[in-house]
């Protein structure tokens, strides 16, 4: 789906042509015996279940049951599709994930009150991200403006961060990429967890049931990430790589440059104590009303660093130590009398054929997961105590370090560059620091209808109590002035961060659905339609500090203390899901044969129109700045240096006028609708009758993922602006006082595939036997 410039692919390259990488193919070969790939290699992606369970009744009252689940998967990456750069294959990885789960239960039944549950289980899982042609060649990020495979005239050309990090824009430059993708080299997360649990459950008397836990799970975590593991190298122009003259260099490593010398270790404890009453008030009402009480603990901490302490007055060697204790009532009331005589006046009316009116709803305090790879950056970025970096620019083509270029990532002179600690990034944590939570109300209704419809109307509501939240502590001690627009701006560089926690967000949605079954149960139809109000602080939606905090919109500007919440780019405003779920007898009753259809219509994407560059000045990505919507081409505080300014106006005119003399306000875009229809069909098989196959089933299926792109080519296909949001559509300089504007392009809402592919259709034929 994507190629060099001229192939006629969906997502065509700006200047990378064909013969540009058949060019740097043989010159990696020809030079260093690299075949860096090409772009439209096949990807083999693969999934192996095993589950076994086994059941033995020790007596009546008695019994115990033993399962073992194994999967393993993996997921090719496609990485660099324009105009995120141009990659070859071998800049993808390859996602290998694996789930090792064993678990025994003890069911006792001591008497017709008391019944206990006892649990006991082990669990690995393992995260491991390769490098898909391997990891023994370093990254490489060339930048390309002319259609020879130079580049000249642009700051573009020697800007590591664009030229390995960034992403181009049409008619700027663009990076081709190959080797390792810099962030692959000893990617890998390993958790080996064990877990006790203890149920009760006890019968107070008629009315009442009790249930009571306790709960204690223990997680031993191994995490191995670093930037450049294997070496990173900018070229600017194909002719510097040929020649082995890098512009920039970075490596990071283990302290004495041991290779996965930094990986980190670390244990999460945590103990739950849990009671609940469900309380049958009477024929109509049940109460529910319970606690719960979570403690979190890790068995160490970071590394202590003194210079940063004296610094920051924040320390780095805390770890985690939280209780949380969530209350919670709930309630399920038979409300159809109430809805018939108060609601209805005790009349009844053909078009509201009401049969029963269920209500039901809750309130209380939640912990969400913790996520252990952002807690692991507080063990692995201690400031150069644990891990090493070296980095070096040059832009006249001269060696770096007495070296050029070594092709073998393995070595990079590890020893000598990271010999000792030079520094490097914090992320320390808040002593109060502990499991997210939010308090959550919930009200719904179940209505029964006349001749099977069932309708449900259900209001959530959730306000955050804590969730992730992040200083930067030399950001305040920076500030150098204001914009024109009002906003301050900062001469600060990316670096540390201090990982706490805010109140501020919340999410508000409403649902309907509407069901009904037809034709003694072989056809059931499914309707539904959410609206949802998500806000939140940060998106964090990355699996470090640093880009869960510099990646995403800044809201407007302001950071830790003044934190402002906008939408949320994981929620959706609307949403519209249908099912068509029918059974046929065409082989016979006793092999049915299943169709199901799936349809869901939605609102796009979240998205924030941001500059190519960071005005702000807090030193993180450059895209992530937002515009100044100007009042018009009389606005003395825009100007534009280049001819695209009438195409700048007629765009703000039709979508942002409203904005006019303002910020635009963070995520407060959204893209296109998006529709997309799956098909699922099953056909269970007769197997011959006799001992060998037993209760045996068998079953051929055939699902068909984005049914209305098979149909039509052009339908189902998903346009955004990227997984981060951002437009960077436009450069921006500030002369005499006032912002400068050039290079604006409209074109940032882009078709979207990646490596799951979700703008095309995919099919898959399978045979299931089950015993």
């Amino acid at each position: 789906f994507y190629g060099p410039d001229g192939s006629g692919a969906t997502l065509e390259a700006y200047y990378v042509t064909q013969a540009l990488v058949d060019r740097v193919r043989a010159s990696a070969q020809s030079l260093y015996g690299f075949d860096p790939g090409t772009y439209d290699t096949e990807q083999n992606n693969l999934s192996e279940n095993t589950f076994v369970k086994l059941n033995y009744l020790l007596n009546d009252d008695h019994e115990v049951e033993v399962s073992y689940i194994d999967t393993t998967s993996n997921l090719v990456k496609v990485r660099g599709q324009p105009p995120f750069g141009f990659s070859l294959d071998s800049q993808w990885y390859d996602d290998k994930q694996g789930v090792e789960v064993l678990t025994s239960k003890l069911f006792s039944n001591w008497s017709d009150k008391l019944s206990t549950q006892i649990v006991m289980s082990t669990r690995t899982q393992t995260d491991n991200q390769d490098p898909f042609r391997g990891d023994n060649f370093p990254s490489v990020s060339i930048a390309i403006n002319n259609a020879d495979g130079s580049c000249t005239g642009s700051s573009n050309c020697t800007n590591p961060f664009r030229t390995i990090w960034g992403s181009a824009r049409a008619g700027q430059y663009e990076t081709l990429r190959f080797g390792q993708d810099q962030f692959r080299y000893n990617n890998e997360i390993i958790v080996d967890s064990s877990a006790f649990s203890f149920k009760g459950f006890y019968s107070l008397s008629a009315n009442h049931d009790l249930s009571f836990g306790y709960e204690v799970t223990e997680d031993d975590i191994m995490n191995s990430f670093r930037v450049c593991g294997g070496g990173c190298y900018g070229f600017s122009g194909i002719d510097q790589f040929e020649a082995g003259t890098p512009t920039y260099y970075l490596l990071e490593g283990g302290v004495g440059g041991v290779i996965n010398g930094d990986a980190v270790n670390w244990v999460l404890e945590k103990e739950t104590l849990y009671f609940q009453d469900d309380w049958r008030v009477n024929d109509k009402l049940n109460i529910l009303m319970g606690v719960r009480v979570d403690n979190t603990t890790t068995n160490n901490t970071p590394n202590a660093n003194a210079s940063y302490f004296a610094a920051t007055g924040y320390r780095t060697d805390v770890g985690i130590d939280d209780q949380m204790v969530q209350p919670r009532l709930g309630f399920d009331y038979d409300a159809t009398d109430m809805f018939m005589d108060y609601f209805l006046g005790g009349k009844s009316y053909d078009w509201l054929p009401i049969e029963s009116v269920q209500m039901r709803g809750g309130y209380g305090l939640f912990v969400g997961r913790l996520p252990s790879v952002w807690v692991s950056n507080s063990w692995s970025n201690d400031g150069g105590i644990n891990k090493a970096e070296f980095e070096a620019f040059t832009f006249s083509g001269q060696p770096i370090d007495g070296v050029m270029f070594d092709p073998n990532s393995n070595d990079q002179s590890r020893a000598t560059r990271l010999s000792a600690s030079a520094g490097g990034d914090v992320n320390s944590l808040d002593p109060d620091f502990g499991l997210p939570s939010s308090w959550r109300f919930a009200l719904a209704f179940d209505v029964e209808l006349s001749n099977g419809w069932f309708y449900g109307l259900e209001f959530n509501h959730d306000d955050v109590d804590r969730a992730f939240a992040y200083i930067d502590p030399a950001l305040e001690g920076n500030v150098a002035g204001t914009l024109p627009d009002g906003r301050t701006y900062y001469n600060n560089s990316e670096g540390d961060l201090h990982t706490t926690y805010t109140d501020k967000g919340q999410t508000r949605s409403w649902s309907h659905k509407l069901s009904k079954s037809f034709l003694d149960d072989k056809l059931k139809v499914y309707l539904a339609y959410s609206n949802t109000d998500a806000r939140d602080v940060f998106g964090a939606g990355s699996s470090t500090q640093g880009s869960n905090y510099g990646k995403y919109a800044t809201c407007n500007n302001q950071f830790y203390p003044n934190l402002c919440t906008k939408p949320s780019l994981w929620g959706r405003d609307e949403r519209l899901v249908g099912t068509i779920d029918y059974t046929a007898e065409i082989f016979g009753a006793d092999n049915p044969t299943r169709f199901y259809l799936f349809w869901k219509r939605e609102s796009g994407r979240k998205f924030s129109y941001t500059y190519d560059d960071n005005i702000i000045g807090d030193g993180y990505r450059d895209e992530r700045d937002l515009w100044y919507v100007p009042t018009g081409p009389g606005d003395p505080l825009v100007s534009f240096s280049d001819d695209t300014g009438d195409a700048f106006y007629a765009y703000v005119d039709r979508y942002l006028s409203s904005y006019k003399g303002q910020v635009a306000p963070a995520n407060g875009f959204m893209a296109p609708w998006i529709t997309r229809m799956d098909l699922k069909v099953t056909q269970e098989l007769a197997l011959p009758q006799g001992s060998f196959f037993g209760d045996t089933k068998a079953e051929l299926f055939l699902d068909i993922y984005n049914l209305g792109n098979l149909i039509d080519e052009d339908a189902g296909q998903i346009y955004d602006a990227g997984y981060l949001g951002v437009t960077k559509s436009m450069d921006v300089d500030i002369v005499d006082g006032a912002y400068v504007y050039s290079n604006f392009d409209d074109g940032h809402l882009r078709y979207r595939n990646g490596a799951r592919f979700v703008s095309t259709w995919k099919m898959m034929l399978g045979f299931k036997l089950s015993f």
